[in-house]
C-alpha cells in the first residue's frame, strides 16, 4: 500500500485505493492506530477523549480530521502518519471524491519537513 501524496496522482490513488480489501486497509490502520497508542505518541488513555472518539470514527469528518491533524502534529506527532491514517479512514466511505478531497487538502498544506 503506497500512500505518499504526490501532485497529479490523487485521482489514481483513490482508485487504487477503493480496490484494496477491507482486511488490507483493516490492518494498517490497525497499525497506525498501535502506533499512535503509545509506540510513537502518548497512549490513548492519556489523550482528550474527544481525539479518542475521533481515532475511531470512519470516515472522518472535515472538522475532525483538521483538528485530530492539529493534535497529533501540534504534539509532535508526526504528519506523515497522521495523513496515512487520514487518508485511510476515507475507504470506509467507499466514496473516491473523500479520498480525493482529503488528499488535496492534506497536499495544500505541504508536509515535506
Amino acid at each position: 500500500m503506497d500512500l505518499n501524496i504526490r501532485e497529479g496522482e490523487v485521482d489514481v490513488m483513490a482508485d487504487a485505493m477503493l480496490r484494496w480489501s477491507m482486511d488490507e486497509v483493516g490492518s494498517r490502520s490497525h497499525e497506525l492506530t498501535e502506533l499512535f497508542n503509545g509506540d510513537v505518541f502518548p497512549s490513548l488513555d492519556k489523550w482528550p477523549s474527544r481525539y479518542v472518539h475521533m481515532m475511531h470514527q470512519l470516515p472522518i469528518t472535515d472538522s475532525h480530521c483538521f483538528q485530530l491533524f492539529l493534535f497529533i502534529v501540534g504534539n509532535g506527532g508526526s504528519p506523515h502518519l497522521i495523513s496515512e491514517w487520514i487518508l485511510l479512514s476515507q475507504y470506509w466511505s467507499r466514496d473516491s471524491y473523500a479520498f480525493v478531497k482529503r488528499a488535496n487538502q492534506l497536499l495544500s498544506h505541504s508536509l515535506e519537513a
